[in-house]
């Protein structure tokens, strides 16, 4: 599939989405570009958004997707739906990376939660000796979860977590640093 990625600091920013919109996003496209007709499946055709339209509309249904404010029965592509809900209602079904890229609290760290790519890679490299290739491949692997949004910031309290949810950790610990031993060897 081609198509343009999602611009999630963009799209955590809103309140409620429509149904069409966050069928884009479970298919890793911008909506934007969907509705431009500019993302083809791999078939070379249009990509098809509706198994997700119905799974999002089974959702409302069955009251796990909470609808907007002032939205009517029965839910359309274009009904909204409340972003918290429809983040709990994707980490429910498999699509918990997209929860959390439009998660606003997990991307408003702490100031010194934020920290440079090459801070990062120097802090972490001996207990994660894979974090560079993980970095260069952030977009694809979920790692682009722990991107600030801002040029060569990272969380590194969000890094950290994904590299040890991925068991890219080694038995020395978080902070690279080994034990020493006071015994003779």
């Amino acid at each position: 599939m081609s198509g343009i990625l999602p611009n999630f600091p963009d799209w955590r920013q809103f309140d409620t989405l429509a149904i069409w919109q966050l069928a884009a996003l479970m298919n890793g496209v911008d909506p934007r570009a969907w509705a431009m007709g500019d993302v083809v499946g791999r078939d070379g055709d249009a990509l098809d958004l509706s198994t997700e339209l119905d799974q999002l509309i089974s959702g409302i249904h069955a009251g796990t997707l909470q609808p907007g404010k002032y939205e009517e029965f029965p839910p359309t592509k274009n009904t909204v739906v409340n972003t918290d809900s429809a983040r709990q209602w994707l980490r429910a079904h498999g699509y918990a990376v997209l929860a959390d890229n439009l998660d606003r609290s997990l991307h408003a760290p702490k100031p010194e939660n934020l920290v440079k790519k090459t801070v990062l890679v120097k802090r972490h490299e001996r207990a994660w000796p894979t974090i560079q290739e993980d970095l260069k491949r952030a977009g694809t692997n979920g790692l682009s979860v722990a991107h600030t949004g801002n040029h060569g910031f990272w969380n590194e309290a969000l890094a950290m977590d994904w590299a040890e949810k991925n068991g890219k950790l080694t038995t020395s610990g978080a902070s690279g640093i080994q034990p020493q031993s006071f015994f003779p060897t």
